[in-house]
């Protein structure tokens, strides 16, 4: 839960407290807490608070509460991404006013939230709330260096040096495992193979884990290693 502190108004009869929010998801509530400010004073730095991760494709909503005002009250809503940027506006979020919903809620909305009451004298806006989301691996995509594919397939010649690396977006970030022809051969997003000898050849599979989800997607590719030679035909 998240409070702002208070600001009273002794010349006349409108009056406006701290803002709070919380967030809270289909089945349970989601708190983070903070130090209020000094009475009467706006905080110039807020301290952040973060929420135990949501996965992707659930509801999530966010509620901003006011503990005392004089009504009318309006609110707003601020989105910045992960890294702080600013967005525009909340994308792809349902409710109005005090209410924020995202349903279904995705990796865009990660970020943090903040937001902002007002009435006609005055208006608070909350300490920011850090909102996780978890997705992934999406399928992974495999490069292959020296690039030299076939029909179906890559191909490297005997002694190359050969680099095979692995892409699955994912948060947290995917845990890579490499098999070859079905047997573990590597841990990590890159697999360099130097000097590659005929026997290395045959199917990569890269296995990409979520280890928050225990979720797992997987590619696989097939590698063809020619033998270089010199004699009275051509070298192939």
């Amino acid at each position: 839960y998240i409070s702002m502190g208070s600001l009273y108004l002794p010349m006349g009869s409108l009056y406006l407290y701290g803002v709070s929010m919380y967030l809270y998801g289909v089945s349970m509530y989601l708190y983070g807490v903070v130090p209020q400010p000094p009475r009467g004073l706006s905080p110039t730095h807020p301290l952040p608070s973060r929420t135990p991760p949501r996965p992707e494709g659930t509801e999530v909503a966010l509620t901003c509460t006011v503990r005392e005002g004089t009504a009318p009250l309006g609110f707003s809503w601020q989105h910045r991404e992960p890294h702080g940027r600013l967005l525009a506006a909340p994308v792809g979020m349902g409710g109005s006013g005090a209410e924020l919903l995202l349903a279904p809620a995705n990796r865009s909305h990660a970020g943090w939230y903040s937001c902002t009451a007002r009435n006609e004298v005055n208006n608070r806006t909350s300490e920011p709330v850090y909102l996780d989301i978890v997705y992934g691996p999406d399928e992974p995509a495999i490069s292959v260096e020296p690039f030299s594919p076939e029909q179906g397939s890559f191909s490297a010649g005997e002694r190359e040096d050969v680099v095979l690396s692995c892409l699955a977006p994912s948060n947290p970030p995917s845990r890579y495992i490499w098999l070859h022809n079905g047997s573990q051969v590597h841990i990590g997003q890159t697999f360099v193979m130097s000097a590659i000898a005929r026997g290395q050849a045959g199917t990569y599979t890269c296995l990409a884990e979520n280890t928050h989800l225990q979720t797992r997607t997987q590619a696989t590719i097939v590698l063809t290693v020619y033998c270089k030679y010199r004699g009275p035909g051509p070298a192939w």
